[in-house]
């Protein structure tokens, strides 16, 4: 769409028609803030405190007043209304307030956090150093700090910048803010106040149709205080109309371009009547108390393996499943994505068993292994010359080396086990736990649900040691991490059991202990298949196959040990899902019905369906990588 286009089609959505802007001195461009400070997570992980207007929870009921907390370390807005949903253990230093209206600023509430920086418009900063000293009540009291419009404050990785938003206040000169979140290539305006996105707003975020090249943001966080648009708010607020017209405004000029696999648009501050069930279209999605979404850069998409002729590059967009792409492999049952465009994957097909390399779509490369071996799944070790396959029928290990150019070279090492072995996933100890719990180097382990035991590697720089093996009862199959209690999930397929191992050290080595067990599926039928933990680490999900097909839903408790809170039944055979980046969906392959399935993560991490789409072979496989 042209400049033209954009303008004529844009102006009531984007911009507020007619509402008057408190012009900013543009004499000096204001000199930015960097505190510093690191984050050890990738993406914006934004958890909604409160998702309601005004208004906010009462007696318990009803959503809390509006307030997000970015990467358990930054908050924009509190008030006493929303102060229960910090997390505990928690103890945000940093606060941005969007304007004065005590459903987003209270002092007491954010020196009650333990905030030690406060940031707010200058055009109201006086009155709020004399509000904070007064909360203090003759304690220490956070330093406050001035906002200019085009303003940029960087903390902990997360560049914010002040905006200007279509708000009012009883003070006539304060300017409400909105912001634009930078992280790691995910640009989301978190716009609540305001009437629709101000012109200078859109300018300064890089999505102005006046600017030719611009920079499109990846997520918008938008209010709906209004139902309707026929409400006399219309000029300090925006309603679901306002936010969809702007949101295809955004989408339909590229100033708006999520990554595969993201909710786009995100609503807060809603209405009353929004509350309870009344829906909203795509692209926009109603926020709830509590809920946990990860904002990431473009560049990844949807892939699918599967038991036939084919993998497919696939789109799914949060709500609906697109075109798919297939590309020529055998039997490609597992695949592991790269970043730049490479991409390997396991041929279980017997007679042609080994390894592919792609790029680009196209192949790169083939080394076979030998052909009763039956690979079943692949992973790349950040960094390293060489991947790894576990080899279902022949009970074995393969290393395969890399060229330069990141292509399969040779078969470099095997590690077999007898005839009982039955080697399934490979997965590298996060290095965080690593750090945590004492080890050194790098490391790796493999599921043998014939020998019933975890396959230790160190990961060398030319390939793998095989150090040792623990004891995992019944057919060990599918493994995930913890990384913030330092847990190993097992899955098992033989007796659909769930174990969990805490992740220790001796001499440097990995150490593992079995701390609890219980059995996952709802009627045991010996086919546990995969594993997941939500990106909130909140939530896990197993799924279960031959029998009751479905996915099993646990919650984490404050020591990181799973609960059963639920099981939703899926399509014929789920052999593997993924869970979306921004931690919204959950896709299931499911082979027997040649489709996959898109559901719906609720509230308390139950599962409702929302897509599916059929596929010419079988998937069992997803990844984004």
């Amino acid at each position: 769409m042209d400049r033209r286009s954009f303008l004529r089609i844009g102006t009531t959505a984007v911009v507020a028609a007619g509402m008057p802007q408190i012009a900013a001195s543009a004499a000096q461009k204001p000199q930015d803030v960097v505190l510093g400070g690191s984050s050890d997570s990738s993406g914006l992980r934004v958890r909604f405190h409160g998702t309601g207007a005004a208004g906010g929870r009462r007696e318990g009921k009803g959503r809390r007043q509006s307030s997000v907390l970015l990467d358990s370390r930054i908050l924009i807005d509190l008030t006493a209304n929303n102060f229960d949903m910090i997390p505990e253990g928690c103890s945000p230093e940093i606060i941005f307030y969007t304007h004065s209206h005590g459903d987003h600023y209270h002092p007491a509430s954010a020196i009650k956090a333990g905030v030690k920086q406060v940031f707010v418009s200058e055009t109201w900063v006086s009155r709020a150093r004399e509000d904070f000293k007064a909360a203090a009540g003759g304690g220490a009291v956070p330093t406050i700090t001035p906002l200019s419009i085009g303003q940029k404050v960087t903390a902990y990785g997360i560049t914010i910048t002040a905006m200007p938003g279509n708000h009012a206040t009883a003070d006539a000169e304060e300017q409400a803010l909105i912001y634009l979140l930078e992280k790691d290539g995910a640009r989301v305006i978190y716009a609540t106040d305001t009437g629709g996105i101000p012109v200078r707003a859109a300018r300064i975020a890089g999505i102005d149709a006046h600017i030719k090249e611009g920079n499109p943001i990846t997520a918008l966080i938008m209010e709906a205080t209004m139902a309707s648009d026929e409400d006399f708010r219309i000029y300090t607020h925006s309603s679901t109309g306002v936010v969809l017209r702007t949101a295809h405004v955004l989408q339909n000029t590229g100033r708006m371009t999520p990554p595969d696999g993201q909710v786009p648009v995100v609503l807060t501050h809603m209405a009353d009547s929004l509350h309870e069930g009344e829906r909203v279209p795509a692209p926009l999605l109603k926020a709830y108390d509590g809920m946990e979404v990860v904002f990431t850069a473009p560049g990844r998409n949807l892939k699918v393996g599967s038991f036939g002729d084919h993998w497919y590059d696939a789109s799914f967009d949060g709500f609906n499943f697109g075109e798919a792409v297939a590309h020529d492999a055998a039997d490609p049952a597992y695949l592991a994505p790269e970043h730049d465009g490479l991409l390997y994957c396991a041929s279980e097909r017997q007679g042609h068993s080994g390894a592919y390399s792609f790029k680009g779509g196209e192949c790169t490369g083939f080394v076979a292994i030998q052909d009763s071996n039956v690979p079943c799944h692949i992973m790349h070790p950040e960094g390293l010359p060489y991947v790894c396959m576990a080899d279902y029928t022949g009970g074995s290990v393969s290393v395969i080396s890399l060229d330069s150019e990141g292509r399969v070279s040779t078969l470099a090492q095997t590690f077999s086990y007898g005839p009982k072995a039955h080697c399934h996933q490979m997965k590298e100890i996060p290095s965080d736990i690593c750090r945590k719990a004492g080890i050194i180097g790098r490391w790796v382990f493999a599921t043998d649900l014939g020998l019933s035991r975890i396959h230790v590697f160190e990961a060398l720089g030319d390939g793998l040691k095989d150090v040792s093996a623990v004891k995992c009862p019944t057919g060990p199959r599918h493994m995930e991490f913890n990384r913030e209690h330092g847990l190993l999930y097992v899955l098992t397929e033989l007796s659909d059991e769930l174990i969990v191992f805490s992740i220790g050290s001796r001499n440097g080595r990995p150490l593992l202990k079995e701390i609890s067990r219980q059995v996952a599926a709802d009627i045991e039928g010996h086919g546990g298949a995969d594993i997941h933990l939500h990106p909130s680490g909140r939530y896990l999900y197993t799924s279960h196959r031959l029998v009751n097909d479905g996915v099993a839903i646990f919650s984490i408790d404050s020591a990181g040990m799973p609960v059963k809170i639920g099981y939703q039944c899926t399509g014929a055979h789920p052999r593997n899902f993924t869970i979306t980046p921004d931690g919204l969906s959950l896709l299931v392959a499911c082979r027997d019905t040649s489709s996959v399935e898109a559901y719906r993560i609720k509230e308390e991490g139950l599962l409702s369906k929302i897509a599916e789409k059929t596929f010419d072979d079988k998937p069992v496989c997803l990844d984004f990588g």
